[in-house]
């Protein structure tokens, strides 16, 4: 919670304001998209690097770095089930959708982008806590 704030409220409103002005198409859907999943995978990529030296004894890994990596997993999930998962029966039947990724309006995008920005500066924040928590427990 403390990264929701007013800050990050007026964040998500200009955010959501600014992409009003953008157009649907396969252009504003590849653009905002790709922000998407690069944000999806940025926890991921950052506990992979940040949190290698927590490990257990015999080098199996610790309770702490396994619940990490699990919750730097969820925004990946969550964009999969969310532009992915609905598509998948149309793909196996082999027919073609009744909607298109592309005509989401920029304004959904733009607020899951806005969660999904606030998540991973959460997410960074109780990284660090964890790992100034492993530094004392060493000491």
């Amino acid at each position: 919670m403390y990264y929701v704030n007013f800050k990050s409220l007026a964040f998500t409103v200009l955010i959501m304001l600014m992409s009003l002005m953008l157009p649907t198409g396969k252009l504003t859907f590849g653009v905002i998209g790709g922000l998407l999943i690069v944000a999806a995978f940025a926890p991921s990529a950052y506990v992979y690097f940040k949190l290698k030296r927590i490990k257990r004894p015999g080098e199996k890994k610790s309770l702490v770095y396994i619940e990490t990596i699990r919750r730097a997993n969820l925004p990946t999930l969550i964009i999969y089930c969310a532009i992915g998962f609905p598509q998948l029966p149309y793909q196996i039947l082999g027919e073609e959708p009744p909607f298109k990724l592309y005509n989401i309006p920029p304004v959904i995008l733009a607020f899951v982008l806005a969660l999904m920005l606030i998540y991973n500066f959460s997410y960074v924040r109780l990284c660090k806590q964890e790992l100034e928590q492993f530094a004392l427990a060493e000491e």
